[in-house]
């Protein structure tokens, strides 16, 4: 993996500000994937094995915002302007024969194990072509502005224009998405005490549709690492949060609107598809202090209500979506002093959040697409 990275600030006058960063990621990996179906038919159960290789494919990603900060102080009010441009860049070159998967049989379910013999792969001799070019350019402009000691309201737009290409082997276009949207952002903030702090947000974005794995569920994906058309999706919180005895309680109530994403089934293989619409509303509750000197640890739950409320397939009206949990739970601890865990908001809100939830900070969104050169990741675990 090669990596590079850069970032430069640079102060312009007392009250103009203008940074910027850039990154630049090349992968190159392979993987070889063993899975199994088990299947109830007639009184008994029935596993069948399969195995996938991807040969060595390369993905190159590209990352890059600028922007200037601009602080604006009229008698009580203080405002901060932020304009500027974020955008990433996504390629995948592969061969032409990337994926072979093969089935090693099936099974009766017993006590006892079944071994087969490791197969054997003749994939990834052909020559290369570039499957995939995503990219992506927003250009924002986001207002912070505090009336008073209590209130505060943040606002801002963004022209998202997201591109998508998937290609055939011999170079020729399989498919090409273009889609721009005006996307606005909105946040109103009270903090009627100094350790307490509540806010309403309106979020809309533009979001990539996303792209098809080569297998799920043990079975050959038919639209194999194509990518689909780009997605609106819409969010409404309202939340608070609290300062008590050094501990960061936080409190959030939540409505996401976004396309259903998933892989339908034709029996032996599977196809990845937007169909419809998602609904999820939830409940989100952390703590986040130190417990001893450096160690700070971070606690919290999300309680989901998913569910599929738009879809051309009639059976799946109503249902909970594909790989969504009605309980979610995360801990986190951290014993650098100088890092922090978990979800601290801040007196701007910058928030990110689980179950697809979106960064309202519009500055905030553009850093956390270059999470690997701003922002560390938190790992979770799903209950």
């Amino acid at each position: 993996m090669d990596v590079l990275g850069a970032t430069v600030t640079y102060d312009v006058m007392r009250n103009i500000k203008f940074r910027a960063a850039y990154q630049y990621v090349d992968i190159e990996s392979e993987n070889l994937y063993a899975g199994d179906n088990i299947s109830y038919s007639n009184g008994s159960y029935s596993c069948s094995l399969a195995s996938l290789y991807n040969a060595p494919h390369v993905q190159r990603n590209q990352a890059w915002y600028a922007f200037t900060d601009y602080d604006l102080d009229l008698l009580s009010i203080k405002a901060k302007t932020t304009f500027g441009l974020y955008g990433s860049s996504y390629s995948r070159r592969q061969h032409q024969d990337n994926t072979l998967f093969k089935g090693l049989g099936s099974f009766p379910v017993s006590a006892d194990p079944v071994y087969v013999a490791r197969p054997t792969f003749t994939n990834g001799a052909q020559p290369y072509f570039r499957q995939q070019q995503l990219d992506q350019t927003n250009w924002i402009i986001g207002e912070d502005i505090a009336f008073n000691e209590q209130w505060s309201l943040l606002a801002g737009a963004s022209l998202a224009d997201i591109k998508a290409t998937n290609f055939n082997t011999n170079g020729t276009v399989s498919s090409y998405f273009d889609k721009t949207r005006l996307t606005p952002t909105a946040s109103l903030i009270y903090k009627p005490l100094p350790w307490l702090t509540g806010y309403g947000t309106y979020i809309q974005s533009l979001e990539n549709g996303g792209t098809a794995s080569t297998s799920f569920s043990s079975l050959p994906v038919t639209n194999a690492s194509q990518a689909l058309s780009p997605t609106t999706s819409e969010q409404v919180e309202i939340g608070a949060k609290a300062n008590v005895s050094q501990i960061l309680l936080t409190a959030a109530l939540f409505q996401i609107d976004k396309t259903n994403t998933y892989y339908k089934s034709n029996g032996g293989s599977y196809t990845f598809i937007n169909d419809g619409r998602q609904l999820h509303r939830g409940l989100e509750m952390t703590a986040t202090g130190k417990i001893l000197g450096d160690l700070t640890v971070t606690g919290g739950f999300t309680l989901l209500d998913a569910k599929i409320a738009q879809t051309n397939t009639f059976y799946l009206l109503g249902q909970p979506p594909s790989g969504s949990a009605k309980k979610h739970g995360e801990a986190l601890r951290r014993i650098l002093p100088a890092l922090r865990a978990g979800a601290d908001i801040d007196r701007r809100l910058q928030l990110c959040r689980p179950a697809g939830r979106q960064c309202f900070c519009a500055d905030e969104c553009a850093r956390d697409r270059m999470a690997t050169l701003l922002r560390d990741r938190r790992h979770r675990s799903t209950l």
